[in-house]
């Protein structure tokens, strides 16, 4: 495995020099905003299906957002592994499918066909409420996605730039050996596992099956 610069990564990370706002006064601030939105998450689900849920894992705060839904980090209680929870609306899904006899987003779905496959997220649990579903995967530690990975490096190495690209490839045909087609493969849906160097393709909310006919719905940004 190519050596992965760690050290330049961590030095990489924005607000050190340039922002008027020191680094300290901006992470309070940015973990305050954090907190009520975790707050506001909480008292959403709060008492309607969320107990269940509550009983093995303890939510820490939000990884990130997308068009599909929030990504929350949290703990299993069980075993203090850490793990990334999405919290998907049940009025912003578009695509269903059947898992064990349930009706639940394609997403999970596809995620169960891709439980096998080294370069794909694992898909650990989920839970569905009334307000929509929660699904609960693993969570490489440290770990970083593509796209902050390559704008912080001053340029990427061939050998380590080839050798994390065909893990991608590698995957991708994988996945369509699943029958399963992503449909949003990008930098931001790739996370590099800075222990190993392994690659994990994660954002299965645009995934759909996998068919030899034509494709006529529309899958992006309009414009």
């Amino acid at each position: 495995m190519p050596h992965i610069n760690t050290a330049a990564i961590a030095s990489g990370l924005p607000g050190a020099s340039t922002s008027k706002m020191t680094l300290p006064v901006f992470a309070k601030k940015v973990k305050k905003l954090a907190s009520l939105q975790l707050l506001s998450f909480k008292l959403l689900l709060n008492g309607r299906g969320f107990s269940k849920f509550k009983k093995n894992y303890k939510l820490k705060g939000e990884i990130g957002q997308g068009g599909f839904g929030i990504v929350y980090s949290a703990i299993r209680v069980s075993d203090d592994t850490p793990v990334a929870v999405k919290f998907i609306e049940r009025r912003y899904v578009r695509d269903w499918g059947k898992l064990n006899d349930e009706r639940v987003p394609m997403e999970i779905c596809m995620l169960a066909r891709c439980a096998k496959i080294n370069g794909v997220i694992k898909l650990l649990d989920w839970y569905s409420m009334p307000e929509g579903f929660l699904i609960v995967m693993e969570r490489p530690s440290p770990c970083i996605d593509m796209f902050d990975f390559i704008r912080r490096q001053s340029k990427l190495p061939e050998n380590l730039a080839r050798y994390l690209f065909r893990q991608v490839v590698q995957t991708t045909l994988d996945c369509m050996e699943k029958k399963v087609l992503h449909r949003d493969l990008k930098d931001e849906n790739v996370v590099i596992d800075l222990i190993t160097g392994e690659t994990r393709l994660i954002d299965f909310g645009a995934a759909t099956i996998l068919k030899k006919t034509r494709y006529y719905d529309f899958q992006g940004l309009s414009g």
